[in-house]
C-alpha cells in the first residue's frame, strides 16, 4: 500500500471524525437531535475518527526509519518525538485561545482546517518511502501474538487511564474552582499546556 497512502487515509479520518463530530454538535445544538441521540452520534464520530487516525503515528515513525540510515534514525526518531511534544504543549493552549474568542464548538472546526492542511502538505511535499530491498524472516503469527500481546494490555490500559483524565478534568475543574462553562476551556487549556511542558522534560 505504501506508507504516504496510509498517512493519506489516516489524515482523512481525522478530518471526517472531527467533521462529523462539528456536524453532530451543531445538530444537537439545534435540537434537531436529542439527548440520546447526540452522545450515540459524538461517540460514533470518534470511533470512525479514531479507527482511521491511530495509523498515522506508527506510520510516520516506520516512514521516518525507511528514509534514515541506521546511523541517523536514532535522530530521525528523536524529530518526530520533538515534533509530538510541541504538539502537547501548543494544542491545549491554541484550543483555550479559539475557544475563548470563537466559542465552544471552533476547535473542532479548527481541527478538520488542520487535517485538510496536513492533506494538502503529504500529498504536495511528501515523497513516498523508498521500498525496502532488505530481505526479512517474517515472525510466525503466533509467536507475534505472543509477543505483542503484554504491550497491547499495556498501551491499552495507559492509554484508557489518559483518556478518562481528559475526558472528565473539565468537569472537576468547574466544580472544584466554581467556574463558567466559558471560562473552563481557558483554565483547562493552561493546566493541560502545563503538563505537556512537564510530560516532554520528563521525556
Amino acid at each position: 500500500v505504501g506508507r504516504k497512502r496510509v498517512m493519506t487515509i489516516g489524515i482523512v479520518g481525522f478530518g471526517v471524525g472531527f467533521a462529523l463530530l462539528g456536524v453532530a454538535v451543531e445538530l444537537g445544538r439545534a435540537d434537531v437531535l436529542g439527548h440520546g441521540a447526540l452522545l450515540a452520534s459524538m461517540i460514533a464520530a470518534r470511533v470512525v475518527g479514531g479507527a482511521l487516525s491511530s495509523a498515522m503515528l506508527p506510520t510516520a515513525q516506520a516512514y521516518a526509519a525507511d528514509v534514515t540510515t541506521p546511523e541517523r534514525r536514532t535522530q530521525g526518531m528523536a524529530v518526530l518525538g520533538g515534533a509530538f511534544g510541541l504538539a502537547v504543549i501548543v494544542g491545549p493552549g491554541l484550543g483555550a485561545g479559539i475557544t475563548h474568542f470563537f466559542g465552544l464548538v471552533a476547535p473542532i472546526w479548527a481541527s478538520v482546517g488542520l487535517a485538510v492542511l496536513n492533506l494538502v502538505l503529504i500529498t504536495v511535499a511528501l515523497p513516498e518511502a523508498p521500498r525496502s530491498t532488505e530481505i526479512v524472516t517474517a515472525t510466525p503469527p503466533g509467536e507475534l501474538r505472543r509477543r505483542a500481546a503484554p504491550l497491547l494490555l499495556v498501551g491499552l490500559v495507559t492509554t484508557m487511564a489518559t483518556v478518562l483524565v481528559e475526558q472528565t478534568i473539565a468537569f472537576t475543574y468547574e466544580d472544584v474552582l466554581g467556574l463558567r462553562h466559558e471560562e473552563t476551556p481557558t483554565w483547562v487549556g493552561g493546566a493541560l499546556v502545563a503538563y505537556g511542558v512537564v510530560a516532554v522534560f520528563t521525556h
